[in-house]
């Protein structure tokens, strides 16, 4: 994706009680922030555009606002705090909703 920046983070595998398979995503939030961080400080970006709802990222909201740069906040309205929500300008602040989800995340099976 032209001026984007994935970051792809490290898959474990771990099973439950009953012995079924499951994927754990690891080290996901350090290495955002790593990246996000670096990428502030070396104004490679003017907006950062955030899709989580995870408190963990509030450190991470503070510094990188503190470096000028303006945040948008993607979340899911049924799993997002007060306290996170008030990190963010109104019009910096977009839910989440399945429909948003089914347009962009899924494509219908055609065969």
């Amino acid at each position: 994706m032209k001026n984007w920046n994935v970051v792809l983070c490290r898959k474990q595998e771990s099973y439950e009680e009953n012995g079924k398979r499951f994927f754990k995503l690891k080290e996901d939030d350090i290495r955002l922030a790593i990246n996000a961080l670096s990428d502030a400080y070396e104004d490679k970006f003017d907006k950062m555009v955030l899709i989580s709802s995870d408190r963990d990222f509030i450190p991470l909201i503070r510094q990188i606002k503190k470096t000028g740069k303006e945040i948008e906040a993607h979340y899911f309205e049924s799993s997002v705090s007060g306290k996170f929500l008030s990190l963010f300008e109104e019009h910096n602040k977009k839910k989440i909703t399945k429909s948003v989800i089914k347009r962009h995340f899924f494509k219908e099976n055609k065969n």
